[in-house]
C-alpha cells in the first residue's frame, strides 16, 4: 500500500529559522523519511505547505491530501505532529478527524501510529487536535499583544511602508519606523493641495499620471488618492485596529472579509509627519461637507440594480450612468478607473437576467446543488459537538474531583484555587466553542428552512417584473431573490449593434448572503 508525507511549517518553527537554526522542512522531511524506511513504507508523494494560514481554505496542499485521502490512495500519511494537520476552528479539526476515519488512513508521527479505527487512538488524536488549536489561541493572543505594545510604543508594524515613506529599522531598539521619501513626499504635499484647491479625486488622479506611478499600479486611483488624504500616518499618528475582520457565512464557507471601524486608537508615532495637522484636519472636513449617499432620501431611485451588480474585472459595484447617444436608455458602468469592463444598457441586464431567474423555477438543482454541502458540514458540526461535549463532562469531573480532594485535606486551599482557575478558563474555551458551533448548526438549519421559501419568491419576481415601472420596486423584488451579480464584458459592439452584446453574467441567490 502506498504512503504519503505532509509537512508544514508552524510559528515557533519560523523563529528558531531567523535565529539561525537549519530549514525546518528539510529536517522534517528527513526524520519521516528514515521513519518510513524503519518500518519499510512505499512513500508516493510528499505534500510540502509553503503558504501559512489558519484554516484549510487556506492551505492548497492540506485541501489536495484530504482529497486524496478521501479517495483512498492512502494507507497513512506520516506528519511530524498531529496538529501539523489542522490547527484552525473546530469544524476544521473535524473535517480531518472525519476524512481520516472515514477512509482508515493512519497517522504516522515519530511520537505514535494513531489507527482510526482503533477508538482509543481515534479520541487521542482527536484530542490532540484539540490542544493544537487551542495553543493556536494562546500563541495568537502573544503576537496581538506584541504588535498592540509595539504601536503604543509609535513602531510601524505593517510589512510595507506608506506612499511618502520608507521603512527603517530603529537603530538603538527592536522593531520599525518611517523615514521620508523626499520624492514621494513632494506628491502627496501636491495631493493635499490640490483637494483643498477644490479639484476632485478623478481629476487629481489624472493630472499625478503625467507626472509619476503609484507604488503597485500602473495609474493612480480615486481610492488611492482618497487612501492618502485620509489616514493619519501623514501628521505622524498611527491607526490601530481601523480595520477588524467580518466573518459571514457564504458557499457553506467562512468567508472573512475586513471592514472600516470607526472606533480606533490613534497613536504618536515614532516618524516624522508629511502634512500639518490643521491641514490634514482641513481635507476631512472638505471630505465631510461633500459626501453624498448613493441615493438622496428626495430623489427617486433610478437604478433596479443598486448594489446587486458587480464587476468581474475588478471587483467594483457598476453604477447607473447616462447613455451619450440620443436613444433614452441608462447603462451600468464599472466606476474603476481604465477598468476593460464594457458598460452594459440596463434593459439588456434584465433581458438576460430574466430567463436565468426562470431555469431556477424549472430546475431547482441549479441553485440548490450544494445542499449536500450543507448535509456533510451538519455531520461534521455533529461529530465536532459530540467530542467537545465529552471534553466538557471530563473537565466538569476534574473540577467536582477537586472539590472532594479539598475537602479530604490532599489538596491545600492555594493548589485548589489554582487548579480550580485552570479548570474554569478551560470551561469556559470549550463552552465558547460549543456555543458557537450551535450557532453554525441553526445558522444552517434555517438556510434550509429559507430554500424552501424561495422558489415562490422567485416565480413572483418573474410574473411581476415585466409589469412594474417603478425602479425601486423592481429593486425591491430583485433584492429578495438576489445576492449578487458578478458581470463580464470586454468587447464594444458596432455602432447600431447594441442589442447584440455579448456579455456573461453569474447570479447568486440571496439565501448564500445569510
Amino acid at each position: 500500500m502506498s504512503y504519503c508525507i505532509y509537512l508544514r511549517k508552524s510559528r515557533k518553527d519560523q523563529e528558531l529559522e531567523s535565529l539561525g537554526e537549519l530549514e525546518t522542512l528539510q529536517r522534517h522531511y528527513d526524520a519521516l523519511i528514515k521513519i518510513s524506511k524503519e518500518k519499510n513504507l512505499n512513500i508516493v508523494k510528499v505534500y510540502k505547505e509553503v503558504v501559512s494560514g489558519e484554516s484549510i481554505d487556506a492551505r492548497p496542499e492540506m485541501q489536495k491530501l484530504l482529497e486524496d485521502v478521501s479517495n483512498g490512495i492512502y494507507k497513512g500519511v506520516l506528519v511530524m505532529e498531529v496538529e501539523r494537520l489542522a490547527r484552525g476552528n473546530t469544524i476544521d479539526q473535524g473535517i480531518v478527524a472525519e476524512a481520516f476515519k472515514l477512509y482508515n488512513t493512519k497517522i504516522i508521527t515519530p511520537a505514535k501510529t494513531y489507527d482510526p479505527s482503533n477508538e482509543f487512538d481515534e479520541e487521542y488524536f482527536e484530542f490532540g487536535l484539540f490542544m493544537a488549536r487551542r495553543e493556536y489561541k494562546v500563541i495568537n493572543r502573544r503576537i496581538q499583544r506584541g504588535r498592540l505594545a509595539s504601536v503604543s510604543e509609535g513602531k510601524y508594524i505593517a510589512s510595507t511602508a506608506p506612499y511618502g515613506y520608507d521603512k527603517e529599522k530603529i537603530k538603538l531598539g527592536k522593531g520599525y519606523t518611517l523615514k521620508i521619501n523626499e520624492e514621494q513626499s513632494k506628491i502627496v504635499k501636491l495631493i493635499y493641495e490640490l483637494y483643498i484647491q477644490g479639484l476632485s479625486l478623478n481629476a487629481i488622479a489624472n493630472k499625478l499620471d503625467t507626472m509619476c506611478k503609484p507604488l503597485n499600479s500602473k495609474n493612480w486611483s480615486r481610492s488611492t488618492i482618497k487612501d492618502i488624504l485620509t489616514n493619519p500616518i501623514y501628521i505622524g499618528k498611527i491607526r490601530w485596529g481601523y480595520k477588524k475582520e467580518n466573518k459571514s457565512y457564504e458557499n457553506g464557507k467562512i468567508k472573512k472579509t475586513r471592514i472600516a471601524n470607526n472606533d480606533y486608537k490613534l497613536i504618536d508615532g515614532l516618524h516624522p509627519p508629511i502634512i500639518e495637522e490643521n491641514t490634514f484636519y482641513e481635507v476631512q472636513k472638505i471630505f465631510k461637507n461633500n459626501y453624498k449617499p448613493p441615493v438622496c432620501s428626495n430623489k427617486e431611485l433610478k437604478n433596479p440594480f443598486t448594489n446587486l451588480v458587480f464587476c468581474n474585472e475588478c471587483g467594483a459595484r457598476l453604477t447607473r450612468v447616462s447613455s451619450n447617444t440620443k436613444a433614452n436608455y441608462y447603462s451600468l458602468k464599472c466606476p474603476t478607473k481604465n477598468c476593460k469592463t464594457v458598460p452594459i444598457p440596463i434593459y439588456l441586464l434584465e433581458q438576460h437576467l430574466i430567463p436565468i431567474l426562470k431555469s431556477w423555477v424549472e430546475d431547482e438543482s441549479l441553485i440548490f446543488k450544494q445542499k449536500e454541502n450543507l448535509k456533510d458540514n451538519l455531520s461534521t458540526i455533529h461529530s465536532s459537538l459530540m467530542l467537545i461535549n465529552k471534553e466538557i463532562e471530563k473537565v466538569e469531573k476534574q473540577i467536582e474531583n477537586i472539590h472532594n480532594l479539598l475537602e479530604q485535606g490532599i489538596y491545600s486551599i492555594d493548589t485548589f484555587m489554582s487548579r480550580n482557575k485552570k479548570l474554569k478558563t478551560e470551561l469556559e474555551e470549550l463552552s465558547s466553542k460549543q456555543f458557537k458551533l450551535i450557532e453554525e448548526e441553526n445558522k444552517i438549519n434555517n438556510m434550509e428552512i429559507t430554500k424552501k421559501e424561495f422558489i415562490p419568491k422567485v416565480q413572483n419576481l418573474i410574473n411581476l417584473y415585466g409589469t412594474i415601472e417603478d425602479a425601486s420596486l423592481k429593486h425591491k423584488l430583485l433584492s429578495e431573490v438576489i445576492y449578487k451579480i458578478i458581470y463580464q464584458r470586454d468587447t464594444r459592439t458596432k455602432k447600431n449593434q447594441r442589442d447584440l452584446a455579448i456579455f456573461n453574467i453569474t447570479v447568486y441567490p440571496s439565501f448564500l448572503k445569510e
